[in-house]
Order: structure tokens, then C-alpha cells, then sequence
């Protein structure tokens, strides 16, 4: 096993990286199914207008325990700083003039982290507290602009093909779905607001996992180009490892790091979608005026805002909540932006934040303690999945709505923020509104036409 914030080189040769400008229309998720057998990374945000796709691991950056952020700074600086980069027709975001001042494209590193900060176990195997990659081979799109980056070890060019045959499946045998016992959900979620009314905590977010069969037809690049498709408010991810991959449509960003400026958000307090445009009026009214869904959101908003003071200059938080939409949902959201101090970059954020009290509770020790206690396997469920280049900018999003694939089933996972006035059957309705994020492009076998 590497040592902590370990750099492990695939090549005995220097690296060398080739930038040149690309096809901005063409399908990059066409990629991931045309070379089925290597470790892959997929991205898209419309948010942010940009999507990535990445072939291959050349190098790797591994850190865990309680200081794997600035493991992973300290290692990702070392191996991107060493790369030789060549730009085959000059720098794609050269900025020549002030209205196209861009900096040079650089090498990325793609991947992600767990929740807890130790190796999640059994079958998290092929994710582990966390992991970045230098892909041999990424297509990327940002805006109207496209390149792709090619990771050599001064050796002959490979690039991967792409074909406009029917995509190869990975065909899988199908298994027997199994849901988490909602029993013991409740009594669990009964408990800790027990707990919350008596002063020990005040919110813990806790999770429930199902087991989903998949089809023989089941393809994970197909259920991410169906995600993207349906889901285009969402940050749609995918990490393929060894024979495992872990997928999902997350609402919730992390961080947003460019250029020294970082943006980040407080996404807490939800309701369900109405079934009619009326219905669905007044559910989003309802969602602002709920005293309980602002408590929830409230502590959320004020954590975010105490994490973050070590780490920037400036700081901007919006003055009320808006209400976000998703498919299956309405959410509170709060958009915090800033700039950082002076060397920090995209590591250093996620370490300040992570894990926010979204996705863990307040205070954060003891919520902790439960969680892992109580969900040891949550692995790279409400981590964080994302990339970062040469100049610590970069994107990371909490791996919410997210499954874990292997072995011809798909464990979904999906929690709720427990506050001073949460019901448990409200609570678990929730939990289950919101898998059916996943469950349907985990149930199709063919997606619509769309993806990165």
C-alpha cells in the first residue's frame, strides 16, 4: 500500500503533457465505452458550462487520516509541477488580448474522497480515503472552447478512438434488490432526536442505503449520459475503478475554486415536488415559510460561514435563502463567494469544510463518532468527487445521489438532516424521495441521447 499523500508514477520515464485545441461537439462520454477496461472519470457541470472526460491513470495521488488534504496539496503541487507541458498550437486560453485573457490550460488530476478519512471498507476496495489520478488521456470543454490533454512518457502518442458503432455494454448479471430495514432507519432517527431535544446534538444527517439489481443490459456510462440529460441542474459525476464505479447527480457543491476566487453554497432544508404546476407553487412557499426547514438551513449557513473564515480574504454570503428546483425536490440554498488567502487552492477549502454539517451534523466530533459507528460504509457517499489543475483551481462536488456498482448490483444511498422538529416518517419519505434521483437511470438499460 503507498504511504499517505504518496505520488505512485506509472512510468519509469519524465512525463511530458500535450495540450492541443479539440472538437467541442463531439460525445466524450463515447470514450469511456470505447476503452472499457481502464480506470475513468467523468464530468459534467452546466452550471459551470464545462465537462471532462479522463482514460487511464499515469500517476496517483493517495492520502488518508486526519491531514489527507494537505497530503493531497503537497502531492498534487509535486506532480503537476513536474510534468513538461507542450501546447501543439500555442496555448488554447492564451490570452492575447483583454478580452480573452485566459491562463494556459494545464494537466488535471481527477478523482475524489470518501466521507470518513480512513479506508472505507468491504466494497469500497477500489476507493479509497482518497484518490486522484493524472489520466493519460482527458477531453475537456469549458464554454465554447475544448482541448484535450495527453500525458506521455516521451513515447509515441496514444489516443483513445472514437467510434460512431453502437457503444459496448458492460454486461453484468442482474441481482436481488434489498432495502436497508426501515425499522431500524426509524428508531435510529427516533433516537438521535431525542438526543437533539436534549441538548447533545443539534442536527446529525443520517443515511440509508438500498441495494438495487441491475439488468443484463446495464451500462454505468449510459445511466451517467441519462443523468446528465435529466438532470442538467446537478453536477453529474462518474469514477470508474478496477471493476467497481461509483456514480451520481449531486445537487451540492463543495467548492469551486478559479484563479484564487472560490464559491460554495449551503444546500439544506427540503420539500417534494408537486404533482401539478399549483401544487408545486405552493410546496416551494411552504419550503421558505417552514420554521423547521429554516433551522436546518440556518445551521448550515452558519458553520459554512465560521469554516471559511481561516481561509479567505473575503468573504460574500447572500442575505436570505432561495429555493432551488430539482426533479424530485425543492432545497433551500444559500451561495457564499469569496476570494482565498494568499497560496491556498482547492485542497485547502475542502480540508476547512469538509465535512460540512449538510452532510454530517453540528457539532461535528460528535456526529462524527455516531456516523461511523453507526454507517461505517458509507465510503464516497457525501464525500466529494471532482478535479483540480496546475494553478489549484478546480471543482469539487458532495457525492450526493450517488451509487456505488459492482458486480451486477448498485448500492444507492441517500440521507436527511435531523433538527428540533424533524418527524422520522417525514424524515424517511424524504430519504426515499430523494434515491429516486438514481434509481430510475440505474433501472433503464438504454438512455437517451445526451452526456458530456
Amino acid at each position: 500500500m503507498n504511504a499517505p499523500g504518496s505520488v505512485t508514477n506509472r512510468s519509469v520515464e519524465p512525463l511530458r503533457c500535450i495540450i492541443e485545441a479539440a472538437d467541442g461537439v463531439r460525445d466524450g462520454l463515447a470514450l469511456l465505452n470505447e476503452n472499457p477496461h481502464e480506470d475513468a472519470f467523468a464530468w459534467q457541470h452546466p452550471a459551470t458550462d464545462r465537462a471532462i472526460v479522463a482514460l487511464g491513470c499515469v500517476a496517483e495521488v493517495r492520502a488518508c487520516g486526519a491531514s489527507r488534504f494537505e497530503q493531497a496539496r503537497r502531492a498534487s503541487q509535486r506532480i503537476l509541477g513536474e510534468i513538461q507541458v507542450e501546447y501543439a498550437d500555442g496555448p488554447v486560453g492564451d490570452g492575447a488580448t483583454a478580452a480573452s485573457a485566459r491562463r494556459p490550460e494545464t494537466p488535471l488530476l481527477v478523482g475524489g474522497f470518501g466521507f470518513f478519512d480512513g479506508d472505507p471498507p468491504g466494497p469500497w476496495q477500489d476507493f479509497p480515503s482518497l484518490r486522484f489520478v493524472l489520466p493519460r488521456y482527458a477531453w475537456v470543454r469549458d464554454g465554447d472552447r475544448a482541448y484535450t490533454v495527453r500525458v506521455e512518457a516521451f513515447e509515441p502518442p496514444h489516443t483513445p478512438r472514437i467510434s460512431s458503432a453502437p457503444q459496448a455494454r458492460n454486461h453484468q448479471r442482474g441481482g436481488t434488490a434489498v432495502d436497508e430495514p426501515a425499522g431500524d432507519w426509524l428508531r435510529r432517527t427516533a433516537v438521535a432526536i431525542e438526543r437533539i431535544r436534549s441538548g447533545d446534538l443539534r442536527k446529525i444527517v443520517l443515511a440509508r442505503s438500498r441495494s438495487v439489481g441491475l439488468s443484463d443490459r446495464f451500462s454505468p456510462v449510459d445511466a451517467v449520459a441519462r443523468l446528465c440529460t435529466e438532470r442538467p441542474s446537478c453536477a453529474t459525476f462518474l469514477v470508474r475503478s478496477g471493476a467497481s464505479a461509483f456514480l451520481g447527480s449531486s445537487p451540492e457543491m463543495l467548492a469551486r475554486v478559479d484563479d484564487g476566487r472560490f464559491q460554495t453554497a449551503a444546500l439544506a432544508g427540503s420539500q417534494p415536488r408537486g404533482k401539478t404546476a399549483q401544487e408545486d407553487l405552493r410546496f416551494a412557499e411552504n419550503l421558505l415559510a417552514c420554521a423547521k426547514n429554516a433551522r436546518e438551513h440556518s445551521i448550515v449557513v452558519d458553520e459554512l460561514r465560521a469554516k471559511l473564515a481561516p481561509v479567505c480574504s473575503d468573504l460574500h454570503v447572500a442575505p436570505r435563502p432561495e429555493v432551488r428546483r430539482l426533479p424530485e425536490s425543492f432545497h433551500l440554498f444559500t451561495p457564499f463567494s469569496g476570494r482565498l488567502t494568499a497560496d491556498r487552492n482547492l485542497f485547502d477549502v475542502a480540508g476547512a469544510l469538509h465535512p460540512t454539517a449538510a452532510v454530517c451534523g453540528i457539532p461535528s466530533p460528535v456526529t462524527m463518532h455516531d456516523l461511523a459507528r453507526n454507517e461505517p460504509g458509507r465510503g464516497w457517499y457525501a464525500g466529494a468527487c471532482g478535479w483540480i489543475d496546475a494553478y489549484g483551481s478546480g471543482e469539487l462536488t458532495v457525492a450526493l445521489r450517488s451509487a456505488l456498482v459492482e458486480r451486477g448490483r448498485a448500492v444507492v444511498w441517500a440521507g436527511a438532516g435531523i433538527v428540533d422538529g424533524s418527524c422520522p416518517e417525514s424524515e424517511l419519505a424524504e430519504v426515499e424521495n430523494k434515491m429516486t434521483a438514481l434509481t430510475g437511470a440505474l433501472e433503464s438499460g438504454t438512455p437517451e441521447a445526451g452526456g458530456a
